[in-house]
């Protein structure tokens, strides 16, 4: 069972490229009723190609796939931003979204963000 602290629940509200999202996240235990919070994910610790080139068109549509066919995202906050960006990690049904996207060929691990 994924802890909710530390894990909060997080549905997508949109995929801007392979490795940002903008998601609605449950940090308060309220099943996204009325303090459900908005913030911007940088992922943690991977990096998919930039958006101008067709390999980033790519990785947003391998990234915005794996996060719609996901039953339950978990958002692992670690309290750091990059360009007003929360880094964090996110788990797809208990699975990495960052490992899923290298699997896929649309990330390369290590990229350290955060």
């Amino acid at each position: 069972m994924v802890d909710a602290i530390c894990r909060p629940k997080a549905r997508v509200l949109d995929v801007h490229d392979g490795d940002t999202y903008t998601m609605l996240l449950d940090v308060f235990r309220t099943k996204f009723r009325d303090r459900a919070s908005t913030a911007e994910i940088r992922l943690r610790d991977y990096s998919c190609p930039e958006l101008e080139t067709p390999e980033g068109k790519a990785a947003r549509d391998v990234a915005a796939s794996l996060l719609s066919d996901a039953i339950e995202i978990h958002v692992e906050l670690k309290g750091q931003r990059s360009m007003n960006r929360v880094v964090a990690w996110v788990w797809i049904d208990g699975q990495s979204l960052g490992q899923a996207l290298v699997d896929a060929g649309a990330a390369k691990p290590g990229a350290r963000v955060g």
